[in-house]
């Protein structure tokens, strides 16, 4: 029932989130969306080999698969932009004719009335342009925008380049918010990257800093993706290629992410044949990774690529909802953290295998995302911090706690005596120390049995528990052993409390349990003399425990002065 009850609740959270992810797509759908502008884009003749831009004509039908972009799967390298709307040619304002996803494509403008050609690339630090490198920007004034505009393409990639149009003021109102949004976001995946860098070495967590190592990349790719990557590098952009970079970036991000997910989900013990297939997909994103940078497939493997990331994420998130099941808080953190980035990854390879172009929300949903997955990362080291310091804690008390009396043990007493001794020396405060032994120890044992012996042990650590302060040291030595350090106490007060531990020893150990034991200690006493250490007053402690011994045990006994 209660199984049942899991996994009605686990459905029900992935129906929220699929609902939620839908809602937020259709949000930033409206909020990115821009009016359609007013422009024809005819792809010109592809035989076409010169330009005479006055008095050219388009050679047949112009025609274009989608409105306003510019396809290289158009076969044509000539395209003419004209603005049709009667009210976008009347107004005196200048326009703003902008380029988006050129990415590293090379264009060639011809704008009337001289139509001299000005070379447009994104990566070119010698461009001047209106407003941020977001978009590849043309200014038009009123005369330019009644006659046609002519592209060349020198080199773009198969995704198709989108046009639009609209009055300058609108156009550099639109960058500002665009600038400051990604601003924000890689402001945020810095700070967040790292804090999770810190973590990983505080807690050497090797996983986390791979984790890191996607959120470094994500940053890379959106600095280029956006142009903006020309205002850090400067000249230097063009000894470069920023594609490639980015490229490689990512594809060695998403690798590195998806190496954490697989430790994240312990994918290896929960799925063994699944985990094949899963670093099969992994290698393979590392080979095309490579090849990418070092060989001329470069295009290819990039695609690829794409199709293989396609699937690690599909199989990620497969694999997440089935341990969702079976009640994995790492698999609900998963979903809950990566799910919309994952699904945000799998649209956008989608519209880039398909090579349609990604529509305007996505150029904030991807980026927003990205960020997203950041915060998650830093919660997730911050989770792994507090059950990794718990887990020490826990060692660390384990370490340096008797199990059988739940006082602290001789590696305790050995780490913490000699920093109690100099505190002593140097604010002058007193010091005791007690060496206590129970009496007839082996007897017990031999006669009712170690169980027993336990028995008495945890008895007379609870009786001398209730006679010492929170700041004094009690300790279980060793066997039947046990060490009191009393700070603050000179012998007078070191003595009066032995009298009440044996007292209170030999009348709790009358009867323990079911036996009549009579139990009983003995106690020596040592008080801490001027530049004495840890070594000599316990040596001093000792000597008097065994004369309380030699006296007939049950008492207590106080050592000489060193001379």
């Amino acid at each position: 029932m209660a199984v049942g009850g899991q996994r009605a609740q686990v459905a029900l959270a992935a129906q929220q989130w699929l609902r939620g992810f839908v809602a937020l797509c259709l949000w930033l759908a409206g909020a990115a969306a821009v009016d359609a502008s007013p422009l024809r884009v005819d792809a010109l003749d592809p035989a076409l080999n010169a330009l005479e831009l006055v008095e050219v004509q388009a050679r047949g039908e112009g025609w274009s698969q989608q409105p306003q972009a510019l396809r290289r799967s158009s076969g044509s390298q000539w395209w003419r932009v004209q603005i049709t709307d009667p009210q976008a040619t009347a107004d005196p304002a200048n326009w703003i004719l902008s380029l988006r996803e050129a990415y590293d494509a090379r264009l060639v403008a011809y704008l009337p009335p001289d139509y001299r050609p000005r070379p447009l690339h994104l990566f070119d630090s010698t461009l001047q342009q209106p407003g941020s490198r977001h978009r590849l920007a043309l200014s038009i004034d009123a005369e330019q925008r009644a006659q046609p505009i002519y592209l060349r393409i020198e080199w773009s990639r198969f995704q198709p380049i989108q046009l639009n149009a609209q009055p300058e003021a609108l156009y550099l109102a639109e960058d500002l918010n665009r600038v400051r949004f990604s601003t924000a976001v890689l402001a945020t995946q810095l700070l967040l990257a790292l804090v999770g860098v810190l973590f990983a070495l505080a807690l050497r967590r090797r996983v986390l800093a791979l984790f890191c190592l996607w959120v470094v990349s994500a940053m890379v790719y959106h600095l280029v993706m956006s142009g903006e990557v020309v205002a850090i590098l400067g000249r230097l952009v063009e000894r470069v290629s920023p594609m490639a970079l980015s490229g490689g970036m990512v594809h060695l991000g998403l690798l590195s992410a998806y190496v954490f997910v697989y430790r994240f989900l312990s994918i290896d013990q929960h799925f063994p044949r699944t985990a094949r297939v899963f670093r099969g997909l992994l290698w393979s994103a590392l080979i095309l990774t490579l090849l990418t940078v070092f060989s001329a497939a470069a295009p290819i493997a990039a695609q690829l690529i794409n199709v293989v990331i396609l699937m690690l994420a599909l199989l990620a998130l497969g694999l997440a909802f089935r341990l969702a099941i079976r009640g994995s808080e790492q698999a609900c953190f998963y979903l809950v953290g990566w799910g919309l980035v994952a699904g945000v990854a799998i649209v956008r390879a989608g519209y880039f295998l398909s090579l349609q172009g990604t529509p305007p929300w996505l150029e904030y949903l991807h980026p927003a995302m990205d960020a997203l997955g950041a915060f998650v990362l830093v919660l997730a080291v911050a989770r792994a911090a507090r059950y990794a310091e718990r887990e020490m804690q826990t060692a660390r008390t384990d370490a340096r706690t008797d199990p059988l009396t739940g006082l602290p043990n001789r590696a305790e007493l050995d780490s913490s005596l000699p920093g109690r001794i100099a505190e002593a020396e140097r604010s002058g405060r007193a010091l005791s120390l007690m060496f206590i032994d129970l009496d007839h120890f082996k007897h017990v044992n031999d006669r009712w049995g170690h169980d027993v012996g336990d028995l008495c042990l945890a008895a007379a650590a609870e009786a001398m528990r209730l006679h010492v302060r929170s700041t004094d040291l009690m300790t279980r030595y060793g066997g039947e052993e046990f060490v009191l350090v009393l700070d603050g106490a000179d012998l007078a007060v070191a003595e009066s409390v032995a009298a009440e531990l044996r007292a209170g020893v030999e009348r709790q150990g009358r009867r323990i349990g079911e036996h009549t034991v009579g139990l009983t200690v003995s106690i020596g006493i040592a008080e801490r003399q001027p530049g004495e250490g840890a070594g000599e007053l316990l040596r001093r402690a000792d000597e008097a425990l065994y004369r309380a011994k030699a006296e007939g045990r049950n008492r207590y006994v106080a050592a000489p002065k060193a001379a």
